[in-house]
């Protein structure tokens, strides 16, 4: 029986330490890039534009970016979940398809950066201004991210009403029906094309896009499934969506 206990123990112990493994390297960032990054932009973008990536993936997740001057970063297809961007200035960056998920962008400098594809969900922008930033085009995701006293104005999100920003069908005769008021018109089933706003934390210093209204963008509920279907629009449990 002592034999036993011991044999669980040390099992579970083995487990424990494991866990614990797993857990310190889940940001495990590439150190090779994170060093060429903070070696400065202009060494960065050689590196990326001029053949030395090659078809390596960019992983920065959980890298401690803090602070740095990365203005004309060109960070295209990176992988920056969970990292420390927190006044960092990424003024005129290029963060196409760059994943940002979970990072921390406090206080950050993201003003006129170009944006398409681009994942804030979950992000802490706290203060970050990214005011005139290009918006390209497809889908911007804010959803869960923290915007309090974010700016994010720009003149380039047009072509969404103030709604949620989130489609997975084109019904060119609902489009204007208040039963889309969430929706953003697209023209390919399984499309997404605007800006998610969902759930986002807000505080009435966030300075959204004019075409944006905050009450509508930032939706409490999420959408009832069975109001997905145009024909149960009359549906009592379809009145608030």
């Amino acid at each position: 029986m002592r034999r036993f206990i011991t044999f669980l123990i040390a099992t579970c112990l083995s487990a424990l330490l494991s866990l614990t493994s797993f857990s310190s390297n889940a940001w495990a960032y590439n150190q090779t890039q994170f060093d060429l990054l903070k070696s400065g932009v202009e060494q960065w973008n050689n590196w990326n534009l001029h053949g030395g990536r090659g078809s390596e993936d960019i992983d920065l997740t959980g890298a401690d970016l803090s602070s740095l001057n990365l203005t004309d970063a060109f960070l295209r297809f990176s992988d920056l979940s969970g990292a420390n961007l927190s006044g960092t200035n990424l003024h005129d960056a290029d963060l196409i398809s760059v994943k940002l998920n979970n990072a921390n962008l406090t206080g950050a400098d993201l003003t006129e950066a170009s944006f398409s594809d681009t994942d804030f969900g979950g992000a802490n922008l706290t203060g970050a201004n990214l005011s005139g930033y290009h918006y390209v085009g497809d889908f911007i995701n804010f959803q869960g991210a923290n915007l309090t006293d974010a700016n994010l104005d720009s003149e380039d999100l047009k072509g969404c009403d103030s709604s949620i920003y989130t489609s997975d069908r084109y019904d060119r005769y609902d489009r204007y029906d208040s039963f889309d008021k969430y929706r953003c018109e697209t023209r390919y089933p399984g499309e997404k094309k605007g800006v998610s706003f969902y759930q986002a934390i807000y505080n009435e210093n966030t300075q959204f896009p004019s075409s944006v209204s905050p009450e509508l963008a930032v939706a409490k509920e999420p959408p009832n499934p069975k109001c997905d279907d145009r024909y149960n629009r009359y549906n009592p449990e379809c009145y608030n969506y």
